[in-house]
């Protein structure tokens, strides 16, 4: 626990909003995602006694959202926003009821996370893969979030924006250490705080979610969470069934 109790401070370092400069910060290097890219991407805005945050999702299943745990502020609140693509349909606003974080068997918290919608929206759930393994080291992946274009930019974009990074080897970072995940790094390319839970999208399947990024155009590694470890899959399959 004092693993995540980092975490959770290095993040709201970045994402609580003490100025409405903190909620400008969003994925870097990327660009608008296609037309038909990513309906099924949520944006989540969680508030509570110290502000509001952003977080990103994806709805796996009709009512269910894949996103990080961090995301969650005991006591807070979670709204989910969905169609905000354009060319999406419109869809109203949901405030979650219930979300399901993953423990493993020593009891420790994991940076995955389910949400479940009061209601199932009209929009296509993204697909999970039949999972073998992870993207391979030097394959391509695509981010997506809110962006703005480089560090110094603090204008939040109002469409969604899609940037690819490269698989790499992770080196030593707190969620390498503790969880299953999995490592992207590209020249100019990275996610911020508000980008977190977002989804990790290789060969048109949901490989992964965002769980840290340092925010600058500098080409750092960002971690992602392994969709495919086989304890996520199962426990994902086990309570969308619910």
């Amino acid at each position: 626990m004092g693993g995540i109790t980092c975490l959770l401070l290095l993040l709201w370092a970045g994402v609580t909003v003490s100025t409405g400069l903190d909620l400008q910060k969003r994925i870097i290097g990327g660009q608008t995602c296609g037309k038909d890219d990513r309906w099924y991407h949520v944006e989540l805005t969680i508030t509570h006694p110290k502000g509001m945050f952003y977080c990103g999702g994806t709805l796996i299943k009709k009512q269910w959202i894949l996103t990080a745990e961090h995301c969650w502020e005991k006591g807070g609140t979670i709204k989910a926003h969905l169609g905000v693509h354009p060319g999406t349909n419109k869809q109203p606003v949901q405030t979650i009821e219930r979300h399901e974080i993953f423990t493993d068997t020593n009891g420790d918290i994991h940076d995955i996370m389910l949400l479940k919608l009061p209601e199932p929206p009209n929009i296509t759930p993204a697909s999970l893969p039949v999972c073998g393994t992870h993207p391979p080291l030097g394959a391509t992946v695509q981010m997506a979030g809110h962006s703005y274009t480089d560090e110094k930019q603090l204008r939040r974009s109002t469409t969604l924006r899609c940037a690819d990074t490269t698989v790499v080897n992770c080196v030593a970072g707190f969620s390498v250490a503790h969880y299953h995940t999995f490592c992207g790094k590209k020249a100019g390319v990275d996610s911020c705080p508000g980008d977190s839970g977002s989804g990790v999208v290789y060969n048109g399947k949901i490989h992964g979610v965002i769980s840290s990024g340092y925010c600058t155009n500098q080409g750092t590694q960002v971690e992602f969470m392994d969709v495919c470890n086989k304890d996520y899959m199962d426990w994902i399959n086990r309570i969308v069934a619910t």
